[in-house]
């Protein structure tokens, strides 16, 4: 798309959906094989035909290169310093490197006006816009302005808007306004992140944006600065108001709002499509939104002046309280003291997993009747105490619980169907309980970091499912019994 090889034949088709159809021909006739998507339907990933890759090599010639990460060739490029800080994954595989300064700026010398990085403190005109696919503005203050040509600017897909920036943009691309109101005719699918809002300091501008009239936007982010003046923190919910999304919008992100109220428009009934929404950082924000449609992923993180979540959380009658919810996480809640359920009824019917970090004040869960994985760290160990109706679990992880000496009774009592259980860095847990042999579709049992930890107790041997036993740095463990382990496939014992 980005090189124009993708051609609508009519003004009716998106460029997508036409690139769409062509790699679904392309797959048709086995030119494109083994095509992987993700859980959006996004293709994610493909190989090509061994005789049209041989093909296409042969007659792209030096054109064509092939460079495998960790390969002979990168890493003689990593040795001699082309390439620096390269970093990798936990599969060892390279995500991120940078080229040396001075080969940088000898292949900017080469390649040109193919190539452009500006960040300066004067005006930028951008040249040969037609092709490009992705425009990052970096943090430095600067006007951007884009020549006449650019109204065939319609390959640009991705638009990163950060820092303290004034665009005046022509309106063959955007309108000629200046500041936010300028994304009113960008017509860009796909995910758009705004940064730094703190700057756009008239809401009327935010409302000029109309990204309410915008159907392709199918993940939207907005964020703040963290170092906001005190005489703007009041605005700034008349700016976030001005930026409602069309109703299509599948995922949206806040982040270092310093509002003390959400927006009217983060509603089920207003965002009926929405799926994924994660408030990070909202620390004045004292109510959570209604979005009790929400289908799949709610993050709460950082929102210090949270202190209750009721019934204006789950939304009205009709909603019943997130009917379709599959993963629902709250960290960094320092404040949060009830969690309590939607007018005494049973809510998240179809939740799978539920993470609660850094919860210091929150004492009970309400009832949870699909719950599959629960995550459970560095929050009050009274919160262990309200699981013993959790049961349908699966999964059970308790973490960083540095004040727990002994599992609350009844904590494993009742989960028939629990087959993996992690206790880690507990460091005053002195034993765990007899409760334990109880777990017969146990399959994994990871212990690490519970210093004070004696022994493991008789009952293990009960475990006739387990097959994986996972124990590290128990300095204090003198020994182990391992009898009636019948389905004990892999044991590791580490730093003990």
């Amino acid at each position: 798309m980005a090189e124009g090889f993708i051609q609508p034949s009519d003004g009716t088709k998106q460029m997508e959906d036409i690139g769409g159809e062509y790699f679904n021909n392309l797959q048709w006739w086995y030119f494109i094989q083994d095509a992987k998507k993700d859980d959006d339907g996004n293709i994610v990933w493909c190989r090509m035909h061994d005789l049209v890759h041989d093909l296409a090599r042969s007659v792209a010639g030096i054109e064509c290169s092939i460079m495998q990460a960790g390969g002979e060739y990168f890493n003689n490029l990593l040795w001699r310093y082309f390439i620096q800080d390269a970093k990798k994954d936990d599969d060892g595989n390279i995500v991120w490197c940078r080229m040396h300064d001075l080969v940088h700026d000898l292949a900017r010398s080469v390649a040109g006006i193919e190539c452009s990085i500006m960040q300066v403190d004067s005006a930028v005109t951008i040249p040969n816009i037609y092709h490009r696919l992705s425009l990052e503005c970096g943090y430095s203050r600067w006007v951007l302005t884009v020549p006449k040509a650019s109204r065939k600017a319609n390959h640009l897909r991705t638009l990163f808007l950060l820092g303290r920036h004034t665009f005046s943009i022509p309106r063959n691309l955007l309108d000629s306004g200046r500041g936010i109101r300028e994304l009113q005719s960008l017509d860009l699918r796909g995910e758009l992140v705004i940064r730094n809002l703190e700057n756009a300091r008239c809401a009327i501008d935010a409302q000029e944006a109309k990204l309410k009239e915008k159907p392709n936007r199918s993940v939207l982010g907005f964020s703040w600065g963290h170092d906001i003046d005190v005489k703007l923190r009041e605005s700034v919910k008349q700016t976030l108001e001005g930026l409602r999304p069309h109703p299509n919008l599948k995922k949206l992100v806040v982040e270092e709002y310093v509002g003390v109220q959400m927006p009217h428009w983060m509603s089920s009934w207003l965002l009926p499509n929405l799926v994924e929404l994660s408030l990070i950082n909202c620390k004045r924000c004292e109510e959570l939104p209604q979005l009790g449609q929400l289908s799949f992923l709610l993050v709460i993180q950082g929102m210090d002046a949270v202190k209750s979540i009721g019934n204006h959380f789950y939304g009205d009658e009709v909603t019943e309280g997130f009917p379709s919810l599959k993963v629902l996480i709250f960290k960094d809640l320092p404040n949060l003291e009830e969690w309590s359920g939607f007018n005494g009824r049973e809510v998240l019917p179809h939740l799978d997993k539920l993470t609660v970090w850094r919860c210091p004040k929150l004492i009970m869960l309400p009832c949870l009747p699909s719950l599959k994985e629960l995550q459970l760290m560095d929050s009050d160990e009274m919160l262990l105490g309200s699981m013993g109706n959790l049961t349908s679990l699966s999964s059970l992880l308790i973490e960083s619980f540095e004040e727990l000496k002994l599992l609350p009774d009844g904590l494993l009592q009742n989960h028939t169907r629990l087959s993996m259980l992690s206790i880690r860095r507990c460091p005053k847990l002195e034993s765990l309980s007899g409760e334990l042999g109880n777990l017969a579709a146990l399959e994994s049992l990871t212990i690490s970091y519970c210093r004070e930890l004696l022994l493991l107790p008789m009952e293990l041997q009960n475990l006739a499912s387990l097959r994986s036993l996972w124990i590290e740095g128990c300095n204090g463990l003198t020994s182990l019994r391992l009898h009636g382990l019948s389905s004990l496939q892999r044991l590791t014992i580490f730093d003990c």
